[in-house]
């Protein structure tokens, strides 16, 4: 809903998308290869064309098998039609390959929808002012909306983010050397992290067979591709699921399967709610300094986890910022489900 014409944006699955297939839709469009965004999205799909950046295509056809024929590749900022609308692919600083989409239909308002979006100011004077500012006080908006509560006030940079975190955990391995560090990652995102991590430990980071498939995909430098390795037992730096981190008893579980090995555990959790956790007044351990006050500890056994506000959406005052200098006519929240959890 919100886009003209008949396109899709996010739209795979559920009843809302075989509406559209039977309203004659045929160009659908991806932002980023989130599982919330593309579920219902099959190597079989036949309903006409998906449109998304080169990373995205390389993962909708490498990962789920959809044929290159079924794929159009957007570049950033450079406007193609599509179905007769004008459409422009802007930088959304999200994860890898993400990305906002400008319609521009002849005649009618323009409609931006973000996606999911970091809005950070200079994000936006950089990447994104240069192709948005002919549509300030005339787009439709439809906004990413999953931190926009006033406790998610400020988020660190994801630079800021990943590097505060690795002087912290530089400092745990200097205490002992003998921890395996744990850094929760999405299937695309919080790269940044753990390749910090293992920079500023001057060590490789292991990487399972799932996660070196979607590297694969993402056009790394090679300084970042020599980071990583298939051989677990090379380095104490492994990236693992986001939820692994979240579980108490999946830690202890590695740590028992490593035992001759390690003898604790130091975890990273990054993400934003980690500001809106429970968890956050936790004793902090005194390896934080003031510099890294947004990073918080909880120490449970063998486990050491450290929660840092890394975020890939943007904070409650960047989301102001952006709809202030933006001025849309008309803002509609885009939210998926799985991430209202904040506001239960």
């Amino acid at each position: 809903a919100g886009t003209p014409g008949p396109f899709a944006v996010d739209c795979f699955n559920g009843r809302q998308s075989t509406c559209l297939w039977e309203k004659g839709t045929t160009s659908w469009f991806l932002s980023h290869f989130h599982y919330d965004h593309y579920i219902g999205l099959k190597k079989s799909f036949c309903k006409g064309k998906i449109y998304c950046t080169k990373i995205t295509a390389k993962l909708v056809h490498h990962i789920l098998g959809v044929p290159l024929e079924r794929i159009g590749i957007l570049l950033l900022n450079q406007p193609v039609a599509v179905q007769g609308v004008k459409v422009t692919a802007v930088e959304a600083n999200h994860c890898p390959g993400a990305c906002m989409f400008l319609f521009e239909p002849a005649g009618e308002r323009p409609t931006l929808h973000t996606g999911d979006c970091r809005l950070t100011p200079s994000q936006v004077r950089d990447k994104m002012m240069p192709v948005l500012s002919k549509v300030r006080s005339q787009a439709r908006l439809i906004l990413d909306t999953t931190y926009c509560n006033r406790k998610y006030a400020h988020f660190p940079t994801k630079e800021e983010a990943a590097e505060a975190i690795a002087r912290v955990i530089s400092a745990e391995v200097a205490s002992n050397p003998r921890v395996l560090v744990l850094v929760g990652s999405y299937t695309i995102g919080k790269e940044l992290v753990f390749f910090k991590i293992a920079q500023a430990l001057g060590r490789k980071v292991y990487i399972g067979a799932n996660k070196r498939r979607v590297l694969k995909c993402l056009d790394l430098p090679a300084e970042l591709r020599a980071l990583a390795t298939a051989n677990d037992m090379e380095t104490n730096v492994h990236a693992v699921p986001l939820g692994y981190v979240r579980s108490q008893q999946r830690m202890e579980s590695i740590l028992k399967h490593y035992k001759n090995k390690y003898s604790a555990v130091v975890a990273v959790c990054p993400t934003g709610w980690s500001l809106g956790s429970s968890d956050n007044g936790a004793a902090r351990s005194s390896s934080i300094s003031n510099n890294n006050s947004f990073i918080s500890c909880k120490r449970k056994g063998k486990v050491v986890t450290y929660s840092v506000p890394y975020s890939e959406h943007s904070s409650y005052e960047e989301l102001r910022f952006f709809v202030d200098w933006l001025q849309p006519v008309q803002v509609t929240p885009f939210v998926k489900l799985q991430d209202q959890e904040a506001f239960a």
